[in-house]
């Protein structure tokens, strides 16, 4: 079975995903197992947290996602992201 998860959905709820918004922070451990998706979806959610955070869920989404798994990732600007964070 394929595994598509979509994080940060809001209303884009999408048909043979698994849809989360809030009910995931994407700013803690992902709640999935080590290499067990196939799919990451994150479109407009992580320009809502700091780079820091940013660059830790990157390494979740490589974590739980299989061997070649695809990730897919729309900011609008991650210079914005970047500009915004702490550093």
């Amino acid at each position: 079975m394929t595994t598509k998860i979509n994080l940060g959905c809001g209303g884009n709820r999408m048909e043979g995903w698994l849809n989360y918004d809030d009910d995931v922070d994407i700013t803690k451990p992902l709640p999935f197992n080590d290499s067990d998706v196939d799919f990451i979806l994150a479109e407009h959610v992580v320009e809502h947290i700091t780079y820091e955070q940013a660059l830790a869920f990157f390494r979740e989404c490589h974590r739980v996602l299989q061997p070649g798994g695809v990730m897919r990732i729309a900011v609008p600007s991650f210079e914005r992201v970047y500009l915004l964070s702490d550093k």
